[in-house]
């Protein structure tokens, strides 16, 4: 992210700083945090398009995430709005109507939309939904997600407890098919959609969403692989190669790498999938860490 602008001022309260005595027609604006219904509800085994393909069905206990800055870019102007929630929250407690994190006025115009989703800092607002021994936790495991829940095939129950460095800056912007946000008279809402599906993609798409199908199974292979003890954590990710992934149901084209590393492990594998799930208003495009991919419903 570039932030050696011209100006960069700090969207406020139902204000914004540095106005002045600016005369520009304003619209107000109001950035809320959302989470697919997928954290929420989780998935089920099935063959609809959103549902786990190999007979597993998870659901979420905890779904801890950080949120860092938000920068507003005008297509034209040189001055850049920024908020800082540098918040922790559990996304399973997220209202459908998003949970609200700063509200303002702004001139009215196209704006690029960017946001991070960084480790997690001591100084950083932890939200009620999340206990302060998780909140620790994250600080010093330097995680950006907590994932806690359950998957189940049958008689086989598999429980998870991920923290993990996913940590993304997301451009949602005219590439891929996204235009940002618009900010017009009245009022409007930008939503920062975190998706809760992407860690069972068998896959990385760089182009259509609509060529990946979400497994569970890979949740067995590493429990196998570790012990069969029905508990996978970040040891066992970290101690499972990727190799363990059949080439027949994964396929690992087009993965990113890691912090400049190629996917070894199963954790590497996971932190890149978590790396790709902040949307904006739902199912809209964004580039993460330099890397894109197109759902089929653009849903703006």
């Amino acid at each position: 992210m570039n932030l050696d602008r011209t100006k960069l001022l700090v969207l406020g309260s139902l204000a914004l700083a540095g106005c002045g005595e600016s005369t520009a027609p304003t619209g107000d604006i109001t950035l809320a945090i959302q989470a697919e219904d997928t954290i929420s509800g989780g998935l089920m085994a099935g063959t609809g398009d959103e549902d786990i393909t190999d007979g597993w069905s998870v659901t979420f206990s905890q779904y801890l995430a950080t949120f860092g800055e938000i920068h507003l870019v005008p297509a034209a102007g040189s001055t850049e709005f920024m908020v800082q929630p540098r918040l922790v929250i559990d996304l399973t407690t997220v209202p459908e109507t998003g949970r609200v994190v700063r509200m303002g006025a702004l001139p009215e115009g196209r704006y690029t939309f960017e946001y991070t989703m960084p480790v997690a800092e001591a100084d950083m607002t932890r939200d009620d939904s999340v206990s302060q021994a998780d909140f620790d936790r994250m600080v010093a495991e330097g995680c950006s997600y907590l994932i806690v829940g359950s998957a189940t095939n049958g008689a086989r129950t598999i429980d998870f407890d991920f923290c993990l460095d996913a940590e993304a800056t997301y451009e949602c912007s005219s590439t891929e098919g996204m235009e940002g946000i618009v900010v017009s008279a009245g009022s409007s809402t930008a939503f920062l959609t975190v998706h809760g599906d992407h860690l069972f993609f068998n896959g990385f798409p760089a182009g259509d969403e609509g060529t990946v199908v979400r497994r569970g199974g890979w949740l067995a292979l590493v429990d196998d692989a570790t012990g069969a003890d029905g508990t996978v954590t970040n040891a066992d990710l970290e101690a499972t190669p990727i190799s363990i992934l059949p080439s027949t149901e994964y396929v690992l084209t087009g993965a990113p790498t890691v912090e400049g590393a190629a996917i070894t492990n199963m954790a590497l594998y996971a932190r890149a999938q978590l790396s790709t799930q902040g949307h904006l208003n739902g199912e809209g495009e964004c580039i993460a860490n330099g890397v894109g991919h197109m759902h089929l419903s653009q849903g703006l």
